[in-house]
């Protein structure tokens, strides 16, 4: 058969592979996920995802409802931006991205993904979409619970008119989305500077004083 005649079979067949492309993702999503849950890293993201409310909880308990109500959204703000967003979500990103293909290289189980004849942008696109609903149900979890935490326990009547008929619900939606754009964000970074360390915690902990910068900036 001529190189001409082989052209139509080649258009044909490359539309169906895309199906097999979806479905691929979606089995490697739902590996990762597991993993990303349940694996023996998950251990330390738990932690870290733990602070802010552990914090949040504490407080909430040992000391007594003396702040004014006014005050409570600045001192979330500060809590989220200096806290939440800038350490628990950048570091936690930092872990679950940067583990998503080093991990694999440190297990040298990657193979195994290879060996099924998977496309290296298929995979990538499976552990990523992995990786990002990870974090955004760790942290996005994380917002919400630390915000009621600072509301709810000395103000409770205040903070039910405040979130269902005040701006409460709109704050609280609006952090919620900050947080899924760092996740997205700080998601594809690491992922890529994953593939180029070892160890992740070094890249993070060299550019987390760039990025407290920025923030210091920003606000003068």
């Amino acid at each position: 058969m001529t190189a001409e005649g082989t052209k139509p079979d080649a258009g044909i067949s490359q539309p169906a592979s895309w199906p097999l492309w979806l479905r691929q993702i979606r089995a490697i999503f739902r590996l990762e996920i597991r993993k990303n849950f349940l694996g023996k890293r998950s251990v330390l993201i738990y932690l870290l995802a733990f602070l802010p409310i552990f914090l949040l909880g504490s407080l909430a308990l040992i000391m007594p409802g003396t702040e004014d109500f006014t005050n409570l959204s600045r001192i979330f703000a500060w809590i989220y931006g200096g806290l939440i967003l800038r350490t628990v979500v950048f570091f936690g990103c930092a872990w679950i991205f940067m583990n998503l293909f080093r991990g694999e290289l440190v297990d040298r189980s990657l193979h195994y993904y290879f060996l099924s004849a998977v496309r290296r942008d298929v995979l990538v696109v499976g552990k990523y979409l992995s990786g990002l609903v990870t974090a955004m149900i760790l942290f996005v979890t994380v917002t919400v619970v630390s915000m009621l935490l600072l509301y709810l326990p000395h103000f409770s009547g205040e903070s039910a008119r405040f979130f269902f008929e005040g701006a409460g619900l709109g704050q609280l939606l609006t952090y919620a989305g900050i947080t899924i754009l760092a996740c997205i964000g700080y998601g594809a970074f690491f992922l890529v500077v994953g593939l180029f360390f070892r160890n992740p915690i070094i890249p993070a902990l060299v550019l987390y004083p760039g990025q407290r910068s920025l923030r210091n900036d920003s606000m003068t």
